[in-house]
């Protein structure tokens, strides 16, 4: 699962509304998502280089570390987090995704291939299967 760093600061200011360390980890919880660590820059400087003089200079911010789930790109900054929270806590509507442009495809399966399972983005519009 990717791990996004955000600042606690800037999430609160976007749910419009601030947690303790545990009400967002019950939270993240219940929306199937987790709140890996509380850290900061200053912490994650010394974990990553093992040097304390490095650090001296960097933020002491509260940095939540939340683990996404691989399928779910659209939270994978801080905006798509707190548009996802909101909607999950009812504080604003969901967002709603339209395609435009979207044009006519056509994919040609042959039956050598037919018993691997097809992936694909998109709108699958016509699937024509053809005897080898």
């Amino acid at each position: 699962m990717p791990t996004v760093n955000v600042f606690s600061d800037l999430l609160f200011k976007e749910l419009e509304r601030t947690f303790t360390e545990e009400e967002f980890e019950e939270l993240c919880f219940d929306f199937g998502i987790e709140l890996e660590e509380v850290t900061c820059e200053q912490i994650m400087s010394i974990k990553n280089e093992g040097k304390l003089d490095k650090a001296k200079g960097l933020s002491e911010r509260p940095i939540y570390r939340i683990d996404i789930p691989a399928n779910r790109y659209d939270m994978l900054c801080l905006e798509g987090i707190s548009m996802a929270l909101k909607s999950y806590l009812g504080i604003s509507p969901p967002p709603i995704f339209k395609t435009v442009g979207s044009k006519l495809e056509k994919m040609v399966v042959f039956t050598e291939v037919s018993f691997h399972l097809l992936f694909r983005l998109g709108k699958l519009d016509h699937l024509l299967w053809l005897p080898s």
